[in-house]
């Protein structure tokens, strides 16, 4: 349990703001806008990062996903863990990483 934080502020805006668990509540109680099993976990711009509730009751250590729209289906497993994503994130400097070639989490565990 947290209480949030506000991750690599620039001036201009664009910061990841991991939410604390009273704001994951009323995200997930906006009513038709997120899954049942999807757990909004931080937010960049009105775009989020979420947690598969499904992949993550079932043991999958890629439960990450990341959405920036309103469309369902646009929504997007990042083959991610969280612990795998902040080491990322830190080490990006606050820069969409999920967006460049990765090594995803299969491959990560593999090799260590």
């Amino acid at each position: 349990m947290h209480n949030g934080a506000v991750l690599f502020k620039p001036w201009f805006g664009g910061e990841m703001e991991l939410f604390h668990l009273a704001e994951v509540e009323n995200k997930r109680g906006i009513v038709g806008y997120f899954l049942d099993h999807w757990y909004p976990i931080a937010g960049q711009n009105g775009h989020f990062l979420m947690i598969d509730g499904e992949k993550a009751n079932r043991g999958e250590k890629d439960y990450l996903m990341w959405w920036d729209s309103s469309i369902v289906d646009d929504a997007k497993h990042l083959n991610l863990n969280f612990e795998i994503w902040i080491d990322r994130f830190i080490v990006a400097q606050g820069s969409m990483f999920w967006y460049w070639p990765l090594y995803n989490v299969h491959h990560y565990y593999r090799n260590r």
